[in-house]
């Protein structure tokens, strides 16, 4: 968020409290959205691929998780989708971090 300007945190801010009221969602599955949604976050931000991260969860690399985050965070033109990285498989926005050779 360092590197977001101000609309795009306000945008993404006002959808997220916003479409719950939208949808008519029960107060428990907003609730539980939000809480799911904050820990995603803090492990995504986190930097860290542990052993037990919720991206080795889902097969076939679907779900990005930490390293597929940290890339957004190098290049900023790439792995756009917060978590599932079909979008950015479709777009050709998927980006993945090579190993140097020596």
């Amino acid at each position: 968020t360092e590197h977001s300007g101000a609309w795009e945190t306000l945008s993404l801010g006002f959808f997220a409290a916003v479409n719950p009221a939208i949808l008519g969602c029960h107060p428990l599955c907003s609730f539980l959205f939000f809480t799911v949604n904050i820990c995603l976050s803090v492990e995504d931000h986190s930097g860290y691929d542990l052993p037990w991260s919720t991206h080795r969860l889902v097969p076939f690399g679907l779900y990005g998780g930490a390293p597929h985050h940290d890339l957004h965070h190098m290049k900023f033109k790439a792995n756009y989708a917060p978590y599932f990285t079909h979008w950015d498989r479709l777009l050709g926005t998927f980006a993945t971090l090579r190993a140097k050779s020596t």
